[in-house]
């Protein structure tokens, strides 16, 4: 294994340990926190690890080869896609009585999509 890549790995796996342990706390005590201003920065803490897995991803991102970066732009420009049009047509569907999506789904659905795009990718550029 490359060295970036063991770099990526060891600080993506980190932010996502900082992820879990964060968002199992806010959750713990956001409902001790019911009246409390602070129950909006407890809400979003867990947010802060996902910038640093972000910075991870770019900084490897920018380590790759051209092929592999075409492969991560073309599943990025996929998911964007997929994940918009899932969206648009769900708001469109709350018209007619479909209840409203979490918005909570929506990074979720993107980064699954964005995986499904990559194996695509790479299997399509072999």
């Amino acid at each position: 294994m490359k060295e970036h890549s063991r770099i990526y790995l060891r600080d993506f796996i980190g932010a996502m340990a900082a992820y879990m342990f964060l968002l199992i706390g806010s959750l713990v005590f956001i409902p001790l926190l019911q009246e409390s201003p602070w129950r909006f920065a407890v809400a979003v803490l867990p947010v802060i690890p996902l910038l640093f897995a972000l910075a991870a991803y770019l900084r490897f991102l920018n380590h790759m080869d051209e092929l592999q970066q075409r492969i991560q732009l073309n599943a990025l420009a996929l998911a964007a896609g997929v994940v918009g049009m899932v969206s648009f047509t769900a708001g469109l569907l709350e018209n007619v009585g479909i209840p409203q999506l979490s918005l909570t789904l929506i990074f979720p659905l993107m980064i699954a999509c964005w995986g499904i795009a990559s194996m695509y990718f790479t299997w399509r550029y072999r």
